[in-house]
């Protein structure tokens, strides 16, 4: 029997709307969200989950991670909380170093919600801020202010609690050069334990699609993060993830090492890691139902080198079998450009490496390493 020991579940619903947003998303207030209709969805939808895991031999070792994401999931509120502790006592069991995480958005959680999701388990927020600049918040159209971030961070630090901050790079040109280093320098002062950093990509019909920076300017943004974030203590382990030392998400992680991981929610995305092929399936936005997509050996195999290049252990050498020297040599051209550091049998990729990574990849397509 396989064990799956990662959930991860999807809130849709949020006070606004981001414009840049693409992801299934829903508007709504916070004392307007139905709470037991979105439990009862999600009660269906494990069911529903448990005869996929039955069928293909899994089933749910003691949870080391749970990642409630959105959405807005901060909006569920004490209700939303109590509820969703019940349907977990009906279905799973905890394990004793669960990294239980909540991602939450400044100004929707008050400190009697932070208690209540801590007595549920809840030992981790990642904190939605996406800039720390008022004109940047504005430009991305985010519904708080740099006045809720500084309330909900200092409210984080005070209580000495793990968190980790999201910011988002390549923002539309504003009237004013944007300062990403300042931002980071003066988000320092709060003790965040983790950063996220990722590149806007936003939707087709994006309003300021025209204020988009070019890419030389969003890989300058990116190597400045990079180093700023190492001169602070913060280690790269992943293309968008930096953290202090012991803090690293263990959730996120077991995506990127094409581990098991359930999911329920609308739009929520779920991995089985079968061995020699995987299943992935997808949650329509409004069934209790999913597509199932099959990853056939190649398949699985492309995923597995993709993720690997993205995070800090990088890729063996080995796994590429009869191809391994024609990858060797491959990765010594990147590493003479300064994308990577090559060793005995691994190959990890620098910051510069992890900009370009999309490349990179065609390379190993174009050398047929792939």
């Amino acid at each position: 029997m396989r064990l799956v020991d990662s959930l991860y579940i999807h809130f849709p619903y949020c006070v606004h709307l981001c414009n840049y947003c693409d992801f299934y998303k829903l508007k709504s207030e916070k004392d307007e969200i139905d709470h037991e209709k979105y439990i009862s969805f999600l009660r269906q939808s494990f069911e529903k989950q448990k005869d996929l895991l039955i069928r293909n031999k899994f089933s749910f070792s003691p949870l080391r991670s749970i990642y409630i994401g959105g959405g807005t999931p901060s909006l569920l509120g004490h209700e939303g909380a109590r509820l969703l502790k019940d349907l977990f006592q009906g279905h799973f069991t905890l394990a004793k170093d669960i990294e239980f995480t909540i991602e939450v958005d400044p100004g929707t959680i008050t400190e009697s919600e932070i208690d209540f999701w801590q007595d549920i388990g809840v030992n981790r927020f990642s904190v939605g801020i996406q800039s720390f600049d008022q004109i940047y918040l504005e430009m991305l159209d985010r519904y708080h202010n740099k006045e809720d971030i500084e309330g909900l961070l200092q409210l984080l630090k005070n209580r000495g609690l793990n968190y980790s901050v999201d910011l988002m790079i390549g923002a539309p040109e504003a009237k004013k050069e944007r300062d990403i280093k300042q931002e980071i320098v003066e988000l320092i002062n709060y003790d965040p334990k983790h950063f996220s950093v990722y590149i806007l990509k936003p939707r087709a019909n994006y309003p300021h699609k025209s204020l988009i920076p070019s890419d030389e300017v969003v890989a300058n943004e990116y190597e400045l993060v990079c180093k700023t974030l190492a001169g602070y203590g913060y280690g790269q382990y992943e293309v968008s993830n930096f953290s202090k030392e012991t803090f690293e998400s263990f959730h996120n992680s077991r995506y990127w090492n094409c581990a098991n991981v359930a999911a329920v929610g609308p739009n929520a995305t779920g991995f089985l890691n079968l061995g020699e092929s995987a299943i992935r399936y997808q949650w329509k936005s409004t069934q209790e139902n999913f597509q199932i997509e099959r990853l056939n050996k190649d398949q699985l195999f492309l995923e597995k080198v993709y993720l690997g290049l993205r995070t800090s252990a990088g890729v063996r050498i080995d796994w590429f079998g009869e191809k391994s020297s024609d990858f060797m040599k491959l990765a010594r051209q990147w590493s003479q450009k300064e994308c990577c550091v090559v060793s005995e049998n691994n190959v990890v990729l620098s910051s510069k490496g992890m900009a370009i990574l999309d490349s990179l990849i065609n390379d190993l397509f174009v050398n047929e390493i792939l």
